[in-house]
């Protein structure tokens, strides 16, 4: 259903594990359908191994589900304003 849903979006937020498979497969319908979106992914916990697996099939950034909800929702914000490649580290 999510695919039929994904063009107009400014930020997509997917969960890594979904009822019929993992978001992560998502992020290429995202950049098809609309190709300036950013993509947060969810994850379940803090693997590093997994983290640079999601950054490497195109998302933006990759937040533990048990982040608190105000971290999640600055992520979108500042995914959804200045995006990720001006972020300061």
């Amino acid at each position: 259903e999510a695919r039929l849903l994904m063009e107009g979006f400014d930020v997509v937020a997917l969960d890594n594990r979904l009822p019929d498979g993992a978001g992560t497969e998502l992020i290429g319908d995202v950049r098809a359908n609309s190709p300036g979106a950013s993509v947060l992914v969810l994850n379940d916990g803090t693997d590093c191994t997994y983290q640079r697996s999601v950054l490497a099939a195109g998302a933006d950034s990759v937040l533990s589900k048990v982040e608190s909800p105000f971290t999640i929702v600055d992520e979108i914000t500042f995914l959804g304003g200045a995006g990720p490649a001006t972020r300061p580290f």
